[in-house]
């Protein structure tokens, strides 16, 4: 999954893989809120870029929660820089989700 994203200097990716059997809203932890980043589908995937700006004390924390219920989890805050890419994997129980942190693999220019 590291290996498909390009690194941008100036952003950090976020890529969620799900195996829960229901839709989930994806949130960015800010200053104890959450702000959604957007959903992916039951067992799907999706991709949110955000501006390394915008990453609070350089440290990502992210929420997955059910759509239409309340069922949720939260990861620990991982340190995480410009360039870097975050992947969450989220159980399908949610509880065994995990986050990843890397710098993605660079392509020699020609």
């Amino acid at each position: 999954m590291f290996d498909r994203e390009v690194s941008q200097p100036d952003s950090v990716i976020v890529r969620v893989i799900s195996r829960a059997d229901r839709r989930l809203a994806i949130a960015l932890e800010r200053a104890g809120r959450d702000s959604v980043l957007g959903e992916v589908g039951a067992s799907g995937e999706a991709r949110f870029a955000l501006r390394a700006a915008d990453v609070p004390r350089d440290r990502v924390t992210l929420v997955a929660t059910a759509v239409g219920g309340n069922a949720n989890v939260r990861s620990v805050p991982v340190r995480v820089r410009a360039g870097q890419v975050a992947l969450f994997l989220v159980t399908q129980d949610l509880l065994g989700s995990q986050l990843y942190v890397r710098w993605p693999e660079r392509t020699a220019r020609r």
